[in-house]
This record gives structure tokens, sequence and C-alpha cells, in this order.
């Protein structure tokens, strides 16, 4: 097996495990937040607060998919960045912002302030 074909091997495994910790990172942070919620609601009876189930579904789950996704979708960004950076300068720059931010955990915080609709 040759040099380039273990890094490239490395590169997804590494690619894997950082998306599956951002996933669980979206889900703690939202559970979190829920918690935090429930324990105001005590005190202010004009928050609404979901059941539990709805909590994990609507809420964890999606965080956790959202923020797993964009993780591995920001690598495969750079992926692509990295085999086109000859041919396509500006292209590729672009898909590296973006895969950084992806592989970092702020993608999902980018899309969110970005196609923000207020109530």
């Amino acid at each position: 097996m040759n040099v380039t074909l273990k890094l490239e091997y490395l590169f997804w495994v590494l690619a894997v495990l950082v998306s599956a910790y951002q996933g669980g990172r979206g889900y703690v942070m939202q559970m979190e937040l829920a918690r935090w919620q429930k324990e105001v609601s005590k005190t202010d009876p004009s928050i609404r607060v979901m059941g539990d189930t709805n909590l994990f579904l609507a809420r964890g789950v999606s965080d956790f998919l959202m923020y797993m996704f964009c993780s591995f979708g920001g690598f495969v960004m750079m992926y692509f960045a990295f085999n086109i950076y000859e041919d396509h300068a500006i292209s590729a720059v672009i898909l590296m912002i973006f895969g950084i931010a992806g592989a970092t955990g702020n993608l999902p915080v980018l899309i969110q302030n970005l196609v923000y609709l207020p109530a």
C-alpha cells in the first residue's frame, strides 16, 4: 500500500471519527439547552416545553444528524479542494473555507444564521 493511499485512508477515518464526535456534540448541546428550558419553565409558565420523546426526536436527533452531516460534508469539500486546487484555484479556496467550517462544527451555525427566518 503506497503512502498516498494510506494518507487518504487515514483522512476518511478521521472524517468519520470527527463527524461522529460533532454529531454527539450537537446532540449534547441541544439536550442541555432543553434541560435548561425545563428548569426555567418551572418558574416561568409562559415557556412551553416538549415532552421527552418529542424532545429527543425533534431536537436531539435532528441536531445530531445536522452536525454529523455538516462535518462529514466539510471533509468531502476539503477532499475535493485538495483534488482540484491546481485547475480551479478559486473554487478550491471556497471549498476549503466551507470544508474547514464543516469539519470544525461551525457550518451548522452558519447555515442557521444565514437562513434565519424571524417568527
